[in-house]
Order: C-alpha cells, then structure tokens, then sequence
C-alpha cells in the first residue's frame, strides 16, 4: 500500500521542482535590482529598491 503514496509523492515532487521553481526563479530574478520609474506627482525620475523575495511569495 506504500507505492500509491510514493507515486504520489515523486509526482508532486516533480510538479514543484519543473513548474512552481523556474516560476519563482523567475519573478526573483526579475524584480531583485533597483528599478528607475516615472513618479506620477513630479514627473520625475525616482529610483525604487522593491523586496524580491516579497514579490515572490505574492507572485505564487
């Protein structure tokens, strides 16, 4: 009875590691350097430092 648990297991094991990381990898990489925007008041530009692993976990 212990093969059916274990299928399951390597199954949800292998979902995680070939969809949800390359994900994850991903929204970190994209968002972990300062990005430069527009500031909609002044027109000007601002410099904004966003947290990374906070986009991450918002993001999945």
């Amino acid at each position: 009875m212990k093969t059916p648990l274990i299928l399951i297991a390597a199954t949800i094991a292998v979902g995680l590691f070939y969809m949800v990381l390359p994900f994850t990898l991903d929204v970190y990489r994209r968002f972990r350097y300062r990005k430069v925007v527009t500031c909609p008041d002044t027109h000007g530009l601002a410099e904004v430092r966003l947290n990374a692993c906070w986009a991450v976990r918002k993001d999945v």
